[in-house]
């Protein structure tokens, strides 16, 4: 049988409370968000974009 979102959501969630603090604040995660974003978007402009890669 195969698992819902809900069901793996659950899943994570029940796993991560063994933890004293299971989740980082809203701010840390939306500054490490904020942050991968930038990597993703320097990538596709040294590939699609003006600004190539230095040697």
């Amino acid at each position: 049988m195969e698992k819902t979102i809900s069901q793996i959501q659950k899943d994570v969630d029940d796993w991560a409370q063994q933890f004293e603090k299971p989740y980082f604040s809203p701010l840390s995660m939306v500054a490490t968000m904020t942050e991968e974003c930038g990597e993703v978007a320097r990538i596709m402009n040294y590939l699609f974009g003006d600004k190539k890669k230095k040697d």
